[in-house]
């Protein structure tokens, strides 16, 4: 595989569904860059996703999407556990 990989900018207008996404997910306590759970949905619909599929890996995260999903349109999610 090469060391550097081009990777064209996506076409204008074009409509996102992601597919795997942990939003919302327990935050690291030090240096947390990200900006908000609530921020990232937002914008995600803002610059033209279409609809967001977030993952949760056990109970605990499953309640926070349950909560985080309440009210919410164009967001759905999947459960699973790794081996």
């Amino acid at each position: 595989m090469p060391k550097k990989i081009n990777i064209p900018e996506p076409e204008e207008n074009l409509k996102i569904i992601d597919v795997h996404c942990h939003l919302p997910f327990p935050r690291p306590k030090k240096n947390d860059r990200l900006p908000s759970d609530e921020q990232q949905y937002r914008d995600f619909l803002k610059y033209g996703g279409v609809y967001l599929i977030t993952s949760s890996i056990n109970n605990n995260t499953l309640e926070l999407i349950l909560n985080f999903i309440k009210g919410k349109e164009k967001i759905g999610f999947t459960i699973g556990w790794a081996p």
